[in-house]
């Protein structure tokens, strides 16, 4: 749907949360926008953990941080071009092997905690 999208959401559930909190101890809210339009002119959602994933060699969106996010760019290897597309093998070849847990961006690499 979109990184702008999801920020209005993300917004709106922070919003209710603030309302609400003595009966959400312990909440937690991650935000994760894969190679998303006009980056450059979003901000990450203040209590929300924000991770931007974006192919450097993306056609379409430029591979520009989002401010506040952690950024994660990957390398498609498709000779400096890439589909803006949810089937672009870059994303899929990063995510098909993570274990699950706990990630840190050190470096511009995902580390396990």
């Amino acid at each position: 749907m979109g990184g702008a999208y999801g920020k209005g959401f993300a917004t709106a559930i922070m919003n209710y949360y603030k309302k609400y909190q003595e009966l959400y101890k312990g909440f937690k809210m991650m935000e994760y926008d894969f190679a998303p339009y006009n980056a450059e002119l979003q901000v990450a959602v203040d209590g929300v953990t924000t991770w931007q994933i974006h192919d450097v060699n993306d056609i379409i969106a430029n591979c520009t941080p989002i401010l506040g996010a952690f950024f994660l760019p990957v390398l498609s290897g498709n000779n400096g071009i890439a589909s803006h597309s949810i089937d672009n093998n870059a994303f899929w070849n990063m995510l098909q092997y993570l274990k699950p847990g706990t990630y840190h961006v050190i470096d511009g690499n995902l580390v396990l905690e």
